[in-house]
């Protein structure tokens, strides 16, 4: 995934995250995510993109079997 980088935020003033969930797959363990992102600071766009992430839920004497499928 990419994202659209303005101008660098400054230190000192806060950076407001949006993050919003556009598709969600669940299984019985695990969540397929794609999010957006917005950033803004003092009103002004800093950073904009999506990403897809992966959670698992790993329980005690479970293995973690990342392969495909």
């Amino acid at each position: 995934e990419q994202g659209i980088v303005n101008p660098l935020p400054q230190p000192g003033e806060p950076v407001i995250i949006d993050c919003r969930a556009t598709k969600l797959r669940k299984g019985d363990k695990r969540v397929l995510g794609r999010y957006e992102f917005r950033f803004t600071q003092n009103d002004r766009l800093v950073y904009e993109g999506d990403q897809t992430a992966m959670f698992f839920r790993v329980e005690e004497g479970d293995s973690l079997d990342l392969s495909a499928g």
